[in-house]
């Protein structure tokens, strides 16, 4: 097998392992790895040097110019998307407040003016998942939920509620819209306890229990 062909193998077999965004239509590819890379150090450098501003920068740009670029992070054995990295280390729950607050001051104003302009859903997953750590991007992801739960589509209901950092009521009220969705157990066709089988007698005709 040829050098090329072994290399195009191997990629289209890490593509097919890697979970994609549902709002991120792009294959997985490895046309820039060593832009993602530099990329990806930066965010680390600049955040242990204190450098919060930089590392929101090169955040965004892993996810508007290398969303689909394969990365594995240092001290990793694990293959994502450049945009699926960046939000990961965009995440509310994860992220340092430094960080989350320079997002904002960036990016914020633009997912805001993004939002307004928001006339349906796809809308709305594009806002979530191009400016995913900014307060818009959560008003963005709980409206997509509210929609979700609005036509009953519990699965994508959930999947958005996860994403979000305190659930709040809406996780009580998906769980009470599948309780009153999952059919009740036909009891009339539940198997009880078999009865006792007679036991064999004795020789002497009296009965062994």
């Amino acid at each position: 097998m040829s050098p090329s062909l072994t290399v195009l193998l191997m990629t289209a077999a890490i593509a097919g392992w890697l979970p994609q965004e549902p709002h991120q239509g792009a294959p997985f590819s490895l046309s820039d790895p060593i832009s993602v890379a530099f990329l990806a150090r930066d965010v680390e450098r600049a955040l242990a040097d204190g450098h919060p501003e930089e590392a929101a920068r090169s955040l965004q740009t892993l996810i508007e110019d290398h969303p689909a670029d394969l990365i594995r992070p240092e001290r990793s054995s694990t293959w994502t998307g450049g945009a699926a990295w960046a939000r990961a280390r965009l995440d509310s729950g994860t992220a340092s407040p430094a960080l989350l607050a320079a997002y904002e001051q960036a990016f914020g104003p633009r997912a805001e003016a993004a939002l307004a302009a928001s006339a349906n859903e796809s809308a709305l997953m594009d806002l979530a998942g191009r400016w995913p750590g900014t307060r818009a991007a959560a008003t963005a992801v709980r409206r997509l939920a509210d929609h979700a739960l609005e036509r009953g589509d519990t699965q994508t209901a959930r999947a958005w509620i996860e994403r979000l950092g305190s659930p709040g009521p809406r996780l009580a009220m998906l769980e009470a819209i599948e309780a009153v969705a999952s059919p009740s157990p036909d009891w009339g066709h539940v198997a009880g306890p078999a009865d006792p089988v007679p036991p064999t007698p004795l020789p002497t005709g009296d009965a062994v229990w």
